[in-house]
């Protein structure tokens, strides 16, 4: 059985070491381990160290993401979804995450649209963590392999839409926002029409850049929203992070107006704003603002549903800000609103998205 160190403040450094060096350990037996029943003795003694686990744990699913037998990343992410069930309301529940090092990226501008480039690689998809009310919006946990891609860092804006001479229909502002350019297109039914022109627009304008452009597919929004290491949410696993100063700014988690879980910030924000609510890439508005289009209008989710949803209603991923009663995991498709879009931009070279031939999931 694991003893969890108890330091006073002024050896809480050296404790946190020793336990670092503790968990790296017992994070390396778990990848070693050959017996399941190992394996789980070792998830428990894991589990009980807590939030300073995550972030070991998360460099071993990285590191094991490719490997040819999946034993090791699946049981490591085992561990990390354990502890995140376990201490979803801990306030330092992101601590150790967000002491890792960042993805690789770059940044560039195409057409006036500031990109994030998401490098080539294996990444994390889907959840098994279990939601009471949105379980059935969730897609199976898995491992994808994505070339790499550009992706706009925040959803397009009004003024975006504009530059390119498409109509954006009226919509009706939120109590004490005025829409001026720099907030994101949104409406209801007409999002994809508009989506579509803006992207056959912008298609024609990067081309000469060697770049197709078009909306993010599932698999791509997910990577752009998540990184690699798995985390449920753009900024790590820990809900209470994303509370605002009041509670009409909330992302995520049990909230007390709407009496439920809550998904997206209850105010409209001006695109790229909102500080928490940014990737490890650096992409931004993957879970509030607005919700958002992807390419596909099928999913294995929208495949699963049944009576009494919509059948031809559309699925999205994030949160609008208008949602209530949703969970904001980065692993969810639902039915959102309002709805906005972002675009993704791939090189029509196959060497210029530094891939692997042949790789598959």
């Amino acid at each position: 059985m694991v003893k969890i160190l108890a330091c006073s403040v002024l050896l809480a450094p050296v404790c946190a070491v020793a336990m670092g060096v503790e968990v790296e350990k017992l994070a390396d037996a778990l990848v070693s381990a050959l017996d399941p029943d190992q394996r789980a003795r070792i998830t428990n003694q894991l589990t009980e160290f807590g939030p300073a686990a995550i972030g070991p744990l998360a460099q071993v699913v990285q590191k094991h993401l490719g490997d040819p037998d999946e034993a090791a990343w699946q049981a490591a992410y085992s561990a990390i979804q354990s502890i995140i069930v376990r201490n979803r309301d801990a306030p330092d529940l992101d601590d150790s995450i967000l002491q890792n090092p960042l993805p690789f990226t770059r940044n560039s501008v195409f057409a006036g649209i500031d990109c994030v480039w998401i490098p080539a690689g294996w990444s994390v998809y889907g959840t098994d963590i279990v939601s009471p009310n949105f379980d059935q919006f969730k897609t199976k946990l898995r491992r994808l392999w994505l070339d790499g891609y550009w992706i706009s860092r925040t959803e397009i804006t009004r003024g975006q839409i504009k530059e390119a001479g498409v109509e954006l229909k009226p919509v009706g502002a939120p109590p004490g926002v005025s829409l001026s350019d720099d907030y994101p297109a949104y409406g209801l039914n007409g999002t994809p029409e508009i989506a579509a022109k803006y992207c056959n627009w912008l298609d024609d304008k990067v081309r000469r850049a060697g770049l197709r452009a078009t909306l993010p597919t599932n698999a791509e929004w997910e990577k752009a929203a998540r990184g690699t290491d798995g985390r449920i949410y753009p900024w790590g696993n820990s809900y209470r992070r994303a509370f605002g100063v009041t509670t009409k700014e909330f992302i995520g988690g049990y909230h007390p107006v709407c009496h439920g879980y809550f998904a997206g910030i209850l105010k409209l924000r001006r695109c790229g704003s909102w500080a928490i609510d940014t990737s490890p890439f650096g992409v931004k508005d993957m879970m509030g603002n607005v919700a958002e289009l992807t390419l596909e209008e099928e999913s294995e989710v929208r495949r699963a549903l049944k009576a009494p949803f919509v059948s031809d209603a559309r699925l999205v991923r994030g949160c609008g800000f208008e949602d209530c009663l949703q969970e904001a995991m980065v692993a969810y498709h639902l039915w959102g609103s309002p709805v906005g879009f972002r675009v993704a931009l791939t090189p029509l070279n196959a060497k210029d998205r530094d891939g692997k031939a042949g790789v598959k999931e």
